[in-house]
């Protein structure tokens, strides 16, 4: 079989890039033939790069094109380019839906904008053979806005939990993460408004008020967008004197990050938006308990699971109470590891893929 993958790559800390490349690998392993182009398809927003795509997809003849979809990234010319597989393209198109209307609707202030975007995006995802969505909660909603009947639900991968090949002890000096005698406490992703980390920062306050020994460590890109919400963070930790409590570390490459795994106590998730989280399910690989807000998917999977603590977004109180919690039970956080143990074992990256593979060959014989 013979798939053709589109996808943002190559890594650049980009959750949909970790997905795709954990997919692939696991897909490859299976005996999967993969085809797909090394190009940033987050950067490419004009037709010429989906005609690129499209040409290759008639020359090399792929049973399916499976695409990784976002409305930001692959630009206001896809729905041209799925009508076009439909009308002169032999494969079968899955579209892997990462993020919800809501989270480009909110932007939209005119009626007629917000008209224009579900129009948009019911023509590029009516034309796929199958889209593939990652919470009851974003079926739903597709549900909803476009009647779609080629939803189905799939569950996101765990990660394969990987091994330093630098050393730990090594990667930790590297970044001054070598002689911590606190508590520590792990965000980890790109720095973006609605990652919610100035309500962490908040939260940090009251718990350094309430005498708790602890250290932040922040990792994750920067992107241009979000360059000015960075230098406001910076500016709330250094006024409320939080300087020694906060490691900030930016962009650290995957090689490094099972070391910095390895000294995670827990992981905060205080997101005020989102759809679904690569991040909590690398937290889950690596068996770290976690404190998420309310929002999106990632409370349907911590919740029923018990592999943490929710909190009401945007709230710091409640956030602090949170990490407070589970910093200082630690009976619940062996609990939490146990269950996380669990969860590792029923969605392992392996039968995630496995289930990709089911849904291809069905697919491909229901054209039979």
């Amino acid at each position: 079989m013979k798939v053709y993958f589109i996808s943002t790559f190559p890594t650049n800390g980009c959750g949909i890039s970790e997905y795709s490349l954990n997919i692939i690998n696991e897909l490859k392993s299976q005996g999967i033939n993969i085809i797909s182009r090394k190009s940033n398809f987050l950067k490419s927003k004009n037709p010429f790069n989906l005609l690129i795509y499209f040409l290759e997809i008639i020359l090399k003849k792929p049973d399916i094109v499976h695409i990784q979809y976002t409305p930001s990234s692959v630009g206001i010319f896809f729905p041209l380019f799925m009508i076009l597989m439909k009308l002169f393209a032999n494969s079968k198109v899955v579209i892997t839906s990462h993020e919800k209307p809501e989270s480009y609707l909110k932007h939209l202030d005119a009626p007629i904008l917000k008209k224009l975007f579900l129009a948009y995006e019911k023509i590029s995802l009516k034309f796929a053979d199958i889209v593939l969505v990652h919470t009851d909660e974003h079926f739903e909603k597709l549900l909803k806005y476009y009647g779609l009947k080629n939803i189905q639900k799939i569950h996101f991968p765990i990660p394969t939990p990987q091994k330093t090949k630098d050393g730990i002890k090594h990667i930790l000096k590297h970044y001054g993460l070598d002689n911590i005698p606190c508590d520590t406490i792990l965000f980890l992703g790109a720095i973006r408004p609605n990652k919610g980390l100035e309500y962490l920062i908040d939260a940090a306050v009251i718990l350094k008020n309430k005498g708790i020994n602890y250290k932040i460590i922040v990792v994750g890109g920067i992107p241009k967008t979000s360059k000015n919400y960075f230098k406001e963070l910076l500016g709330k930790i250094n006024e409320y004197g939080l300087m020694d409590y906060f490691k900030i570390l930016g962009y650290v490459p995957d090689k490094d990050l099972p070391a910095i795994f390895a000294i995670s106590d827990i992981g905060v998730l205080p997101y005020t938006e989102i759809t679904q989280s690569q991040t909590l399910h690398q937290m889950i690989a690596y068996k770290i308990p976690v404190v998420v807000t309310n929002v999106g998917g990632i409370k349907d999977i911590v919740k029923p699971n018990n592999i943490g603590i929710i909190v009401k977004k945007k709230d710091p109180g409640n956030l602090a109470e949170g990490i407070f919690t589970l910093l200082n039970n630690k009976n619940n956080i062996l609990t939490f590891k146990k269950n996380l143990e669990k969860l590792n074992d029923a969605f392992s990256s392996k039968k995630i893929a496995e289930e990709h593979v089911s849904l291809y060959k069905k697919l491909l014989n229901e054209g039979k």
